[in-house]
């Protein structure tokens, strides 16, 4: 099967905007008018369903801001998924910070003076992640927060610059198939069904791999009309496309197929 797909895959020359959580938390930044119970709903969804130890996982892209509720007064948990954090900067005096180094996860909470402010932390990591936490104390109990990378590592990119081009995408190709994630590259189920119809064909993305310099998605694709047509990977090209494969051409109505296609961010 992956064979006959991969023999069958279309080598040809990404979509440019990366596919990033919606964080719509982030434009409160460090605003003395801030509404904690309002804040709190947004980023665990559900107040009054809130399970103070219940793992609470952030997906987050390199740089970008995240609002996170914290414990006034007790210790919070942070660590990134499949790294270790490295280093953790802030203002002086804002928070008490206690590192597990072999772990390579913080624990940290305000200090008296800011248990009622909203405070920022940089945060790098040893796999090159940089994230600026808005961190905002609530009279919650402790809570342990996981970060979910959104873009590739530095073992992604070590991978993509030092590799064979066309074996590189080969490999990203064969992964997806699988249904295996490249070392270093995040994956990413986009939270928002992402949506296009052309020529009768209904066409939204699953799954994102993200690399540094490449991208795979894995797209579905449902025949909408009332007749069978027959599909080309050519149909799906855009510049920066540099690989695609379908797994089937021939779609009945109301069928549908998966595509799966490399694309770069250069």
């Amino acid at each position: 099967m992956i064979k006959r797909l991969l023999s069958a895959i279309c080598m040809i020359g990404i979509i440019s905007s990366a596919v990033v959580a919606d964080d719509k938390t982030a434009a409160h930044g460090l605003s003395n008018n801030i509404n904690y119970d309002a804040l709190e709903q947004t980023v665990t969804s559900n107040l009054k369903k809130y399970s103070p130890y219940a793992l609470y996982s952030k997906s987050i892209a390199d740089n970008q801001m995240a609002v996170l509720v914290i414990s006034d007064r007790e210790l919070n948990r942070i660590f990134v998924a499949n790294d270790r954090i490295l280093a953790v900067r802030g203002i002086d005096g804002a928070y008490l910070l206690n590192k597990d180094e072999n772990q390579g996860e913080i624990f940290i909470k305000p200090s008296a003076i800011y248990q009622a402010r909203a405070f920022s932390i940089f945060v790098t990591t040893e796999q090159g992640h940089n994230y600026n936490l808005i961190l905002v104390p609530v009279n919650i109990p402790a809570r342990t927060i996981e970060l979910k990378p959104l873009t590739g590592s530095k073992q992604a990119e070590r991978w993509e610059r030092d590799g064979d081009y066309m074996e590189i995408i080969a490999s990203l190709m064969t992964a997806m198939v699988n249904a295996k994630t490249p070392d270093g590259y995040a994956l990413i189920v986009p939270h928002k069904e992402q949506v296009a119809v052309f020529d009768e064909l209904k066409i939204v993305v699953t799954l994102v791999y993200s690399g540094k310099y490449l991208r795979g998605e894995v797209l579905s694709v449902t025949n909408e009309s009332k007749h069978a047509v027959y599909l080309d990977e050519r149909q799906f090209y855009h510049p920066n496309v540099r690989a695609l494969a379908l797994i089937e051409h021939n779609l009945e109505p109301k069928s549908k197929t998966l595509l799966y296609r490399v694309v770069s961010d250069e």
